[in-house]
């Protein structure tokens, strides 16, 4: 996997040069695998002996887990005796290494990564199906937690339903009662569609939403004593599959529009959004991009990150 990265990073994966090479971190983590990887250095081929008649029994199961968890401890402890070749190490590694599918998706967990490298104080954390923690620390007055592409069950909240805003909608309706107004329409528009779905699709369940959003990174603070919430910052990851200028601004703009979206219309759970005056959390946002050179570059609202800038640690 990394010499296939390695041969093809002069485009698109010139920006993982630092983690690329002889010399570089991956690298050694990579040749250190066998000794320190959680999983793999508890198992002890020589104290932890599995008989051969077992091992058959397991690869040839009709459950898929089974016989994959066989077909891999056969190529550790064929790797643990040195006899793999290159093929079966770069399937080896494949299966224990993120290894994203679309080059936007490594962008991403690339800036995820950069991130918490912010902070001295991190802990990293295996993601799996089930979870989009990349980190989650503590320090002594506060928690915490860096989710990729997923917005948490707990504050903030990236979801209003109609019923959320229904009591808006009614006020309107009272003073607009022909329901001319844009809002009234688009309300209106959504209400319609859940029900056609309902009735065309057979769908049950169907959900109501006003408004849903995903940030490719969500990093939270919450108090270690109350586990209220104190800041969030907010990431969109744009990755452009050409190096032009034009096509990566393209690109950061749709980021700056969904950072906005995100700062109007979190919530708190409780029906109040984070960004009134009201409230006390501390809300910050950066649109990360590859190579840019922008004219303008200042906002006070969100941040324009591009490859090669250096990473302030945030919140």
């Amino acid at each position: 996997m990394f010499r296939e990265i390695t041969n093809q990073r002069e485009s698109p994966y010139s920006w993982l040069d630092p983690w690329l090479g002889a010399d570089s971190r991956l690298w050694r983590t990579v040749e250190r695998l066998r000794f320190q990887n959680p999983h793999l250095s508890e198992i002890d081929i020589d104290e932890q002996s599995i008989p051969t008649r077992t091992l058959e029994e397991v690869r040839t199961s009709r459950l898929p887990l089974y016989r994959e968890a066989a077909k891999l401890l056969e190529w550790y402890q064929r790797y643990s005796r040195g006899e793999c070749d290159e093929a079966e190490l770069r399937d080896l590694f494949n299966t224990l290494f993120v290894r994203p599918k679309e080059v936007s998706e490594l962008f991403e967990i690339y800036w995820a990564y950069k991130l918490v490298e912010t902070f001295e104080e991190r802990r990293l954390q295996p993601m799996t199906g089930s979870s989009n923690v990349v980190a989650q620390w503590d320090t002594n007055e506060a928690i915490y937690t860096l989710r990729y592409r997923s917005s948490s069950s707990d504050p903030p909240c990236f979801y209003i339903s109609l019923e959320d805003a229904e009591g808006e909608k009614s006020l309107l309706d009272q003073a607009i009662p022909d329901g001319t107004t844009f809002t009234q329409r688009y309300y209106a528009s959504i209400e319609r569609a859940a029900t056609m779905k309902e009735e065309l699709l057979g769908s049950s369940g169907v959900q109501r939403s006003l408004w849903s959003g995903e940030p490719d990174i969500l990093l939270t603070k919450r108090s270690l004593e109350s586990a209220g919430l104190q800041a969030v910052f907010l990431g969109e990851v744009k990755w452009a599959e050409s190096g032009r200028q034009k096509a990566i601004a393209s690109k950061a703009a749709e980021g700056i529009e969904e950072l906005c979206e995100y700062r109007e219309l979190l919530t708190d759970g409780n029906g109040s959004y984070l960004a009134s005056t009201n409230q006390s959390v501390q809300i910050e946002a950066a649109v990360f991009t590859r190579d840019f050179a922008p004219e303008g570059n200042r906002s006070r609202q969100t941040q324009l990150i591009t490859y090669g800038d250096d990473i302030k640690r945030p919140i």
